[in-house]
Order: C-alpha cells, then sequence, then structure tokens
C-alpha cells in the first residue's frame, strides 16, 4: 500500500536523460475522519527533459491518497533512467530505480507492489566465423573485423558478451591485437577485459591481459605472438550499453606489425552477445 499524508506527501518522478515518458497515477482519496472513499482520479503526465516531476500533488487538508496505480511507459526510440520518490515536506524518499528501454513499462498495482512490463524479447546472438580470416593491414583497427563476427543490436539496451578467437601469428615477434566496435552511441557502463596467450606451452606458456572502455582501440598491444602452426586463444568478455536502435557490434583484430598474413583469425572463431535483463 502506498499512502500521502494530508498536504506534506507527494509523488516525484526523476527522469535523468532526454526522454519521452507517459505516467498515468490512478489514486482514492479518503476523509481522515470518517475514511469514506472518493471516487478513483487518473493523474496523466508527459515528460520530454531531464527533471524532477511531480506527478501526484499532496492530498488536501483532512484528506489521505491512496496510490492504486502507478504506470510509467518509455515511449521513446532510446532508454530511460527513472527514479520513483515520495517527497515529505522537500525531503525526499527512494521507493525505486528502473532503466526502462524502448516499450518498456514500470508498473505499480496496489497489494502487488513494483513490477517491469518488458515487450520485446531479450536479445541473445551467437555468431560463429566459418572460414580462417588473414589480416595483413597495422592501420586504423575499426576497419578489421573478421567476416561472421559482427551482428545488428536491434534496440539499445545493455549487453553482456563473451568472445573466444583462436588465432595464429606470421612471426613470433609479431603480436595479435583485439578490440571491440559499437556503431552507435555507447555510453557507460562499458567495461571490455581480454586475456590472451602469447605463446602456447604445458608448462610455461606466456599470456596477456588487459582492460578497456573505448571502442576501436586495442584491448592489449601484444608484441610478441604464436608462430603458426600454434593455434592459440584469446579470450574477450565484457559490457556495453547503447542508446539507439539498430546499433551494430564487432570484434575487431590486426597484427603488431605488416607481414605476411601476419594475424590469421582462424575458423570456429567465435561470440555470444545477449541482452542483460537485469
Amino acid at each position: 500500500m502506498l499512502l500521502l499524508r494530508p498536504s506534506t506527501d507527494s509523488l516525484q518522478l526523476i527522469s535523468q536523460e532526454i526522454c519521452d515518458l507517459d505516467v498515468i497515477v490512478d489514486y482514492i482519496d479518503r476523509d481522515t475522519t470518517t475514511f469514506v472513499p472518493e471516487g478513483a482520479t487518473p493523474v496523466f503526465t508527459n515528460i520530454t527533459t531531464a527533471t524532477t516531476t511531480t506527478i501526484t500533488a499532496a492530498p488536501g487538508a483532512g484528506k489521505v491518497r491512496n496510490i492504486k496505480s502507478i504506470n510509467i511507459r518509455n515511449v521513446a526510440t532510446t532508454w530511460a533512467t527513472v527514479t520513483l520518490l515520495v517527497d515529505v515536506s522537500a525531503v525526499d524518499y527512494e521507493l525505486i530505480k528502473a532503466v526502462l528501454m524502448p516499450n518498456d513499462t514500470l508498473e505499480y498495482v496496489d497489494g502487488q507492489g513494483f513490477k517491469p512490463l518488458v515487450l520485446t524479447t531479450p536479445i541473445n546472438i551467437y555468431k560463429r566465423l566459418g572460414e580462417d580470416f588473414g589480416i595483413d593491414d597495422t592501420g586504423s583497427i575499426s576497419a578489421k573485423t573478421p567476416n561472421g563476427l559482427s551482428c545488428i543490436l536491434s534496440k539499445a539496451a545493455r549487453y553482456n558478451f563473451l568472445a573466444h578467437i583462436y588465432h595464429t601469428s606470421a612471426a613470433a615477434t609479431n603480436g595479435a591485437r583485439f578490440a571491440f566496435d559499437v556503431v552507435g552511441t555507447v555510453t557507460a557502463p562499458t567495461l571490455v577485459s581480454t586475456i590472451d596467450t602469447v605463446t602456447a606451452s604445458v608448462t610455461a606458456s606466456a599470456h596477456s591481459a588487459g582492460t578497456q572502455t573505448a571502442q576501436n582501440t586495442q584491448i592489449t598491444a601484444q608484441t610478441a605472438g604464436s608462430l603458426t602452426p600454434a593455434v592459440v586463444l584469446s579470450i574477450i568478455s565484457g559490457t556495453v550499453m547503447t542508446t539507439i536502435n539498430n546499433s551494430s557490434f564487432a570484434i575487431q583484430g590486426q597484427p603488431e606489425v605488416t607481414a605476411g598474413a601476419g594475424l590469421v583469425v582462424k575458423n570456429g572463431s567465435w561470440f555470444h552477445i545477449w541482452e542483460a535483463t537485469t
């Protein structure tokens, strides 16, 4: 049950970004002496800016306001962060905070509490490289995406991903370097890490490891590699957040130096990217 006391308590919504939110609040006022209920009253609000909005005012003297339902729907094409709170004489008490993807709704029902209504199926994509892919160019890594290691992310959301990249180098002095790319607006939190085998050995293998928050940027800058035919594994994982629909995601790679087939990403390399729904 969510009650607002006379004159002091109001219901407010904080929108952290430019947005397009449709908000509907239904409530019933009761007399504090007789407890006789009045008719149900809906309040309709549309919010389009990053601001704090009073979505239900405090009841008048001698009344207590019983909030029966709250619906907050994101009708924009980008995600929105919302915080619902009770303002008690200018002191704020937070009820719930949520990130709403496009077409998502946060709902409160008296006697049931809060629940999200996710209207779209969470994205869950697997991609696999179908043939060896050689990369010789040491220029901008943004143009070095092995065929098959990319996909379209149809909606703005938070994503987690895991990639296993099998690869060889043309020389033991030629390092392998990997990165990620999201075509579209990317925002925090974005964090991508890797652990990569430089030289394989049963008892004395060498590895590189690193973390990166920027796309189109080497996660680690290796200066040594696994001489062909030794195939080694780079494990890359991370979390990215897009703010527009139909962005794209890709794994990128390049050799440290230009050499014949300086870096070969092997057939069977794969990634899995999925929408983080909690």
